[in-house]
Order: structure tokens, then sequence, then C-alpha cells
């Protein structure tokens, strides 16, 4: 009965960090193609 109350906060906590990574990475994946269009758009 411990284990299974103290689960819920796990997930939670694991599932905000989830959420953290795909934020961050979402962020670095738009500053990299931002970068790869200025970088084409100077070479052009």
């Amino acid at each position: 009965m411990k284990k299974l109350l103290a689960y819920p906060f796990h997930s939670s906590w694991s599932l905000n960090s989830v959420l953290c990574y795909a934020l961050a990475l979402r962020g670095a994946l738009y500053a990299l193609h931002a970068l790869i269009n200025v970088a084409w758009l100077r070479y052009q």
C-alpha cells in the first residue's frame, strides 16, 4: 500500500522531467533549424 501511494509522485516527477527534456530538445532543434536557414540564405 505504501509503495502504491509513492508511485504516482514518482511517475509525475518523471513525466515532468520528460516534458522538460522534450521542450529543451525542441528549442535546440528550432535553433539549429534557424542557424541552417541563415547559413543557407547567406551562401545563396
